[in-house]
């Protein structure tokens, strides 16, 4: 509408904007196609602190609030099971594939108890008990990892570049520690 107002007059004016409501909603699928569940989905936008994060139900589906036209980054994760993040806008479904990045292999002469120290990008200690010398480390981001195996059998250090794509499974053999008994 249209407001007058007299010259030399303090007129007060109330502004009504309708925002238009609307949703991102989705769901969340694993690595190999399936639906999700139990999967933490955050939302944020550049304007908000974010929604309270969601858990996926049983089909994978997730749904948030939003406003028309806003931009938004969501960020799907779960333990040992992957994450993804993306930007989007309000529209049609989403379709979120977690993607686990980890690195596996296998230590050679199957040590009873195998410590793996990962640095780089994080740091953290994963101790291996009785696995034959297999190991898997979950929940690892692209970039550079440098790796330290010890056993009470020996010791090794790898570096590794993580991509998108699945890392080749590691080989290793441990450099044997030698312990000097005696009498000097």
């Amino acid at each position: 509408g249209s407001v007058s107002i007299e010259a030399g007059k303090t007129a007060t004016v109330r502004l009504v904007v309708d925002v238009e409501s609307a949703e991102i909603r989705g769901i969340v699928v694993d690595a190999a196609g399936t639906p999700a569940r139990d999967v933490v989905v955050e939302l944020s936008s550049s304007s908000s602190d974010g929604s309270r994060p969601q858990l996926t139900g049983d089909d994978g589906a997730f749904r948030f609030p939003a406003v028309s036209g806003a931009r938004y980054h969501i960020r799907a994760y779960a333990a040992g099971r992957g994450e993804a993040a993306l930007d989007t806008e309000p529209g049609d479904p989403l379709r979120i594939q977690l993607t686990n990045t980890e690195i596996t292999g296998i230590v050679r002469g199957a040590p009873e108890e195998l410590t793996i120290t990962i640095s780089g990008q994080l740091w953290r200690t994963e101790s291996f008990f009785r696995t034959g010398g297999a190991f898997t480390l979950h929940d690892l981001r692209p970039g550079s990892y440098n790796l330290v195996f010890d056993s009470a059998d020996g010791h090794a250090e790898r570096t590794v570049e993580l991509g998108d794509a699945p890392a080749e499974p590691l080989d290793v053999t441990l450099d044997p520690v030698f312990t000097l008994t005696g009498r000097i």
